[in-house]
């Protein structure tokens, strides 16, 4: 799902807020950063996907901290960017 209006990522943002704030929520939260190691080196030496699929689980985990986190206006500037990036 490509999120190109103001409304559909203020949308997101207070979806993911009424989710991860809730009491259930906290504690689905904390168990995915608790799997995804953030405390912790993603590297697995000797194996390359191991240690693909520990920094996907951490990339998982920081999104959706930074969704939380972020103004969804300032969601709309990283987006633009991205985009220019890729021109």
């Amino acid at each position: 799902m490509r999120f190109n209006k103001l409304p559909d990522l203020i949308g997101r943002h207070q979806r993911f807020k009424r989710v991860f704030e809730s009491d259930y929520g906290r504690i689905v939260l904390r168990d995915i950063m608790k799997e995804a190691r953030l405390d912790a080196s993603s590297y697995v030496e000797g194996d390359p996907h191991k240690t693909s699929f520990n920094e996907g689980a951490e990339w998982l985990a920081r999104r959706i901290l930074e969704i939380l986190r972020r103004d969804p206006v300032e969601e709309i500037d990283a987006l633009e960017q991205e985009k220019r990036s890729y021109v």
